[in-house]
C-alpha cells in the first residue's frame, strides 16, 4: 500500500509539473531564486568594504556571478518550456526573416556579446575609450556594458553610458588599463617656442621626483608584461617628447607611468610640481620641497 501511494503521489507530481500550471511555477520559482541570489551578492559585495581595490574587486566577482546567475535562469526556463518551444519552433521559422530585420539590433547585440566573451578586451574596472565615449568599466550583461563617464579632464561625471556590445563589431575599443598594475600616461603641457629648452629640463625634473618611488617598480612590471604578453612596452621612467608643429607654441608631451586608480593624482601633482618650478628662480629651483601626492585630494571621486 506504501509503495502504490508513493507511486501515486509521483505521477501526481509528474502530472502537475507537466502542467501548465506547474510550469508557471517553476518559472516563478527561477525568477525568484534569481532575483534572491543576486540581491544577497550584491549586499555582500559592498558591506565591510574598506577601501578602493578590494571594492572593485568584489564588484568584478558581483558581475561574473551575476551573469552566471541570469546564464543558468535562461538555461532553466528554456528546459521548463522545452515542449512549448519545440511546438512553435515552425512558427518562428516561418516570421523568422520579419524577426531578422526588426531585431537586427538585438541579434547584433547577440553576436556582440559572444565576441566580448571571446576576446575580453576588457573586464570590470577598467577604464576603456569606445566612440568617444570613455570610463570606467563598472558592469557588464548579455547585451550591454555600462561605463562611469568621464570629462576631457579624466574626471568622473557622476553619469552612467550603456555601450551596446553590437560597437563591439564595428569600432575599436581602447582599454586605458590594460596593462595592469602600472599603466602609462601622457601629459602634454604647452609652452612658448623661447621658453622651451628651459621648461623641458622642468617638466622631467616634476615627473622623475613625484614619479620616483615607484619608477623601478614600474619598469619592471612593464617588462614582465612585455615578454607574457609578446607586445612591445617603454620602460617606467618619464620622458619628455617636443612637438613643434604648431607656429603660436610648442608642445611637451610627458610619458610617465602611475597605478591607474592614482592618474588624477598624480597628474595634478606633476603638474603643481611643474608650476613651482617654473616659478622658482635658477638658484632655489632643488631646495622646494616635494609636493605630497597623499595630500592631494583625489579628483575622481
Amino acid at each position: 500500500m506504501l509503495d502504490l501511494a508513493s507511486s501515486t503521489t509521483v505521477l501526481q507530481f509528474t502530472a502537475l509539473a507537466k502542467s501548465e500550471i506547474g510550469r508557471i511555477l517553476a518559472t516563478l520559482i527561477v525568477f525568484w531564486l534569481s532575483a534572491a541570489s543576486i540581491g544577497f551578492l550584491q549586499r555582500r559585495a559592498v558591506t565591510r568594504c574598506l577601501d578602493e581595490q578590494e571594492f572593485a574587486r568584489r564588484r568584478g566577482n558581483f558581475v561574473l556571478v551575476k551573469n552566471l546567475i541570469l546564464a543558468g535562469a535562461i538555461v532553466a526556463l528554456s528546459i521548463i518550456w522545452a515542449s512549448k518551444i519545440a511546438g512553435v519552433a515552425l512558427s518562428v521559422a516561418a516570421v523568422a526573416g520579419a524577426m531578422l530585420i526588426v531585431s537586427k539590433d538585438f541579434l547584433a547585440s547577440l553576436l556582440g556579446t559572444a565576441v566580448f566573451a571571446i576576446t575580453r578586451p576588457y573586464r570590470v574596472g577598467d577604464f576603456i575609450e569606445i566612440n568617444g565615449v570613455s570610463g570606467r568599466v563598472v558592469d557588464t550583461s548579455m547585451l550591454n556594458t555600462t561605463v562611469a563617464d568621464t570629462s576631457e579632464g579624466n574626471l568622473i561625471t557622476g553619469a552612467n553610458v550603456i555601450l551596446p556590445h553590437a560597437m563591439l563589431l564595428s569600432m575599436p575599443v581602447k582599454n586605458l588599463t590594460a596593462t595592469g598594475q602600472y599603466v602609462l600616461r601622457l601629459l602634454p603641457v604647452s609652452v612658448l617656442h623661447r621658453d622651451l629648452m628651459h621648461c623641458e629640463p622642468l617638466l622631467l625634473k616634476a615627473a622623475q621626483e613625484v614619479c620616483g618611488e615607484w619608477i623601478d617598480e614600474a619598469s619592471r612590471h612593464l617588462k614582465r608584461m612585455e615578454s607574457r604578453e609578446m607586445i612591445d612596452l617603454p620602460s617606467g621612467s618619464p620622458k619628455v617628447i617636443m612637438d613643434l608643429s604648431r607656429h603660436e607654441h610648442a608642445i611637451l608631451t610627458l610619458r610617465y607611468a602611475c597605478r591607474p586608480d592614482e592618474r588624477i593624482n598624480i597628474e595634478q601633482a606633476i603638474l603643481r610640481r611643474y608650476l613651482t618650478l617654473i616659478g622658482q628662480g635658477p638658484h632655489d629651483a632643488g631646495s622646494a620641497s616635494k609636493p605630497s601626492v597623499s595630500r592631494i585630494e583625489s579628483a575622481a571621486r
